[in-house]
């Protein structure tokens, strides 16, 4: 007999940190919908030539439950241009007023959104599917195949209120089987 503990941490942060700032800040993700969590950093803390973070899951007591990530080893973005970096220091003036807000509802007009989501889903296998694990495996019938547990990691550097260039990265648990791709997104209203 097995048994299934599911664990729902109630929080989910980021920890980032680059040429902005002298010690890792603390980001509260939100969430947006069942298994999605969502949180927009400023484009004034992205600035650079590298921006670290990684991802921490706290039980309601502020116990840490999960990381995804650490510290010691987190996640590397390399800066490079005026969109996303290349700045060594932080800019003034005006133009920047209310630009702290680390949870604006994607409205922004700059500054990087990074999203993490878990789930379950299913495939169509076809004769040109190639097996990840098992490379010497033989295709016998095409069809649905299930993708138990799943993790997604989404970042998306908003250039305007309307446009993105992103990242992303599936990861299937169950197989290891991994899909890394990058994305322009927009929005129509």
């Amino acid at each position: 007999c097995y048994q299934f503990i599911v664990l729902i941490p109630l929080k989910l942060f980021i920890y980032y940190q680059s040429a902005a700032t002298r010690a890792p800040q603390k980001g509260v993700m939100r969430a947006a919908g069942a298994t999605d969590f969502r949180v927009t950093i400023p484009r004034r803390y992205v600035i650079g030539r590298e921006f670290s973070y990684y991802f921490v899951a706290e039980s309601r007591s502020g116990r840490k439950v999960a990381t995804l990530r650490s510290a010691r080893s987190p996640f590397r973005v390399k800066l490079s241009g005026d969109i996303l970096g290349g700045a060594s220091s932080l800019a003034t003036g005006s133009s920047l007023d209310n630009l702290d807000s680390l949870d604006d509802g994607g409205q922004s007009d700059g500054g990087l959104t990074l999203a993490i989501s878990a789930g379950s889903g299913v495939g169509f296998v076809t004769q040109k599917s190639r097996p990840v694990l098992n490379t010497m495996a033989v295709l016998e019938t095409e069809g649905l195949a299930p993708a138990p547990f799943h993790l997604n990691l989404d970042m998306d550097g908003w250039i305007s209120k309307t446009v993105s260039l992103g990242a992303f990265g599936r990861i299937q648990i169950v197989e290891f089987a991994t899909l890394f791709g990058g994305r322009l997104q927009f929005r129509v209203a």
